[in-house]
């Protein structure tokens, strides 16, 4: 899948496509047990446990979904951002705004600098006996900055690229789908 770049913001996607098997446990080996709303079995046959972020997302068995991962190599970090039902044709973000930043993109190393070189004036500060609280309040504030600066400018994109994956998947879907129902009714 086509990763998301933003400035130095790297997101990678991934997708699975699967079939709802049950909305309840499976009966699996203990380590392989998770609580969730509903559990899929994918092409490559794995297991994967769901949970939505809709209350009442009318999910099935038998009905196909799409799941889409968002990891970020840096993170060491992988959620789902976009679960589609093909069969009803609706969309779940069970992570959106301020989680997934806070899970997938993180902090900037810049901020981390930033504080880290203002740590000095607390030590100079203190030796000096000036009031420590005017060099916090900078480090503090100009972190705060730079990463609400951050989030205002990532969030969306971010959010218009999930959409824009949901999409082109759901047409690639439904391409399929009609070439195999052609193919279906040319050989009947």
């Amino acid at each position: 899948m086509k990763a998301f770049i933003c400035g130095r913001t790297r997101v990678h996607f991934e997708v699975r496509h699967g079939q709802v098997v049950s909305r309840k446990s499976l009966k699996l080996p203990k380590d392989q047990r998770e609580e969730g709303d509903c559990w899929i079995r994918t092409k490559e046959k794995d297991p994967i446990c769901l949970s939505f972020g809709v209350a009442d997302f009318k999910v099935r068995e038998g009905h196909r979904l799409s799941v889409f991962y968002a990891s970020n190599p840096v993170m060491h970090s992988r959620v789902v951002v976009l679960i589609h039902n093909h069969d009803l044709g609706t969309n779940d973000f069970p992570m959106r705004g301020e989680l997934l930043f806070d899970h997938v993109i993180g902090t900037s190393i810049w901020t981390e600098w930033i504080i880290l070189s203002l740590l000095p004036a607390l030590g100079f500060s203190f030796y000096y006996g000036i009031q420590c609280v005017v060099p916090s309040l900078l480090c503090w504030g100009l972190a705060t900055l730079l990463r609400s600066r951050r989030r205002a400018r990532v969030i969306p994109a971010l959010h218009a690229h999930i959409d824009t994956l949901g999409k082109v998947d759901a047409a690639r879907h439904m391409v399929a789908r009609s070439i195999s129902r052609d193919v279906e009714t040319a050989t009947a």
